[in-house]
């Protein structure tokens, strides 16, 4: 099974590198890219065999990944349509292109709308399958996309709540993470430990938040003493509004995926 992608930058490149260290072998994996540049850093950096032409990747590809801009989808369309091998599985990665406008631009073909989110590229991402009439394409591509992380099959009309959950959500944990970094640094201890103590933090909470089963707060309540250190830093947190800053950051997100959904 020959795994394509059309795009490989942001979301496109994560995928491939959570692909191959989730053990998938490179000679399976094939790209095609804009420039000799980026052919030729993939080809040596990831060991991918990489076009610049579209329709060589579409011609070989069981698999073929859309990992372009939104607005570019038409435009792939037109020109690979005719080179697309016959009962392959096209997955959108693009966030705001509805399944209807996929099915128009790929008449034909088997189509699942994906939204990844980019730690797939460690195998620890969550990936939101949009739901689809045929099965057994939609629980192939989920065994796929396991590979690299948590999989959760949604309704269409739900792509947009967990676009800002999953999809922007990342931005918002990296800045918690520099922040604490920050602390960390401010109470003497160096800038790489403080990133890496602060980001095994994040990691160990999110694990044991899924393995425990307890409500978040429970799992809080069970770090702060009373009167200790840790509810006196959550006293501070509220003062801050941390966590209604969160909230509206997300919904602003949100809010902004249904919009770009409409143009």
């Amino acid at each position: 099974m020959i795994i394509g992608f059309i795009g490989a930058g942001a979301m496109g490149g994560a995928l491939i590198e959570g692909f191959i260290k989730s053990g998938i072998e490179y000679s399976n994996i094939i790209a095609s890219v804009k420039t000799i540049e980026k052919k030729d850093y993939l080809e040596k950096n990831l060991g991918i065999k990489v076009y610049t032409d579209n329709r060589k990747v579409a011609k070989e590809a069981d698999i073929l990944f859309l990992a372009v801009k939104p607005y570019m989808i038409a435009t792939v369309a037109a020109e690979i349509s005719s080179s697309i091998k016959v009962g392959a599985t096209i997955i959108s990665v693009a966030a705001s292109v509805s399944k209807k406008d996929l099915s128009r631009y790929f008449s034909g073909s088997r189509i699942v709308r994906i939204m990844p989110n980019t730690p797939v590229k460690t195998c620890n991402g969550f990936t939101s399958v949009v739901e689809t009439e045929n099965k057994v394409v939609e629980n192939g591509v989920v065994e796929l996309l396991k590979r690299v992380g948590m999989v959760k099959v949604i309704k269409e009309e739900e792509i947009h709540a967990y676009n800002a959950m999953a999809g922007c959500s990342p931005a918002f944990m990296y800045i918690l993470i520099e922040a604490m970094s920050d602390a960390g640094v401010v109470m003497g201890i160096d800038r790489k430990t403080s990133i890496e103590m602060a980001s095994q933090v994040f990691k160990g909470s999110g694990a044991m938040v899924l393995e425990a089963g307890k409500h978040p707060a429970q799992l809080k309540d069970g770090v702060c003493t009373p009167g200790g250190l840790t509810i006196k830093g959550v006293e501070v947190l509220e003062g801050k509004s941390l966590r209604s800053g969160l909230i509206e950051s997300i919904i602003a997100s949100y809010n902004k995926s249904i919009e770009s959904e409409k143009k």
